[in-house]
């Protein structure tokens, strides 16, 4: 009877070993499934956001491979070590805010947006000097004096302003440096004074409205094409779709042609409309749309209205 009770005992035993052994595997089997369901699960995620990024990078490196070809220093400004102050934004009105201020003076000006100025530190200039470049062609160069203002004497300068005589590096013009505590009498004997960030951005502001036909390419005239279509679509389906059909090339010459004869293009709705009105009888457009504005373009000029300001 003993003998039976252990035998017992053992075959429970053995059975509960078994059944643990077996809970285990069944364990170990669904921990192994749910490794692998895991992993698939996140090779699926690992390819969805390769996918993603590699056809973001390749659309970058097709945009740079395009972009290549711009030059995105359009207008560039070299400047020697000694001016880099002029350009930190601790100085108050910098270099930097300053020629800002002149880009959106000339989109109201001349209705052509000028492209962002690159400020460059170049080492290998003289001492005070600076140079402007388009398109990597110098178009301006100056030398400054520290310390110092630059003095242009107005028609209705009465008194004699005594200092180191230059010529103004924007128009050439016969010019004075006097040292800066002389600036107020300057400005009372009839001179316009000039400090040197004042002097820079001025020549910025001569060199882009008189390259500004140089800014309007066919992919920025293309743009402003479009934005009038919401508004204007009368005129855009007659300068564009009609029997008229003007060129996109042929519209931005025009507007080249206007800008370099310092007309605006700001109000381009009425240049559009005259070009309807005129361009089919008469091949000269430009002639029509600046004789059509001719009128504004006077008075501007007759009230003397400056593209800047100084002191």
């Amino acid at each position: 009877m003993e003998t039976y009770e252990l035998r017992r005992m053992d075959f429970q035993v053995l059975m509960g070993l078994m059944i643990e052994v077996l809970t285990g595997m069944v364990v170990l089997i669904a921990m192994m499934a749910l490794g692998v369901v895991i992993v698939m699960i996140a090779i699926k995620i690992y390819r969805i956001i390769g996918k993603y990024i590699w056809g973001a990078k390749k659309k970058v490196d097709e945009k740079s491979a395009t972009s290549s070809f711009v030059p995105f220093d359009t207008l560039s400004l070299e400047i020697c070590e000694d001016l880099i102050p002029l350009a930190t934004k601790e100085r108050k009105e910098n270099l930097i805010e300053r020629i800002r201020g002149i880009r959106k003076n000339l989109v109201l000006e001349l209705g052509v947006i000028v492209p962002p100025v690159q400020i460059i530190d170049n080492i290998s200039l003289g001492r005070n000097e600076y140079r402007i470049k388009l398109n990597g062609v110098v178009v301006g160069k100056g030398r400054l004096r520290p310390d110092h203002l630059l003095c242009i004497r107005r028609p209705e300068a009465t008194d004699e302003v005594h200092g180191e005589e230059t010529l103004d590096p924007v128009f050439c013009a016969p010019a004075v440096w006097i040292p800066m505590e002389k600036g107020d009498e300057a400005k009372q004997a009839g001179y316009t004074v000039f400090d040197n960030t004042d002097t820079i951005v001025m020549h910025i502001s001569k060199v882009a409205t008189d390259h500004a036909a140089d800014f309007l390419g066919v992919q920025y005239a293309q743009t402003i094409l479009d934005g009038l279509c919401g508004e204007y679509p009368a005129v855009m389906n007659e300068i564009t779709h009609s029997n008229f059909g003007m060129p996109l090339s042929k519209i931005q010459k025009i507007l080249q042609g206007l800008l370099r004869e310092k007309v605006s293009i700001w109000n381009i709705v009425v240049i559009l409309e005259t070009i309807i009105e005129h361009a089919p009888p008469c091949k000269d457009t430009s002639y029509l749309v600046e004789k059509k504005l001719g009128r504004r373009w006077v008075a501007r000029y007759a009230n003397n209205t400056p593209m800047w300001s100084a002191s």
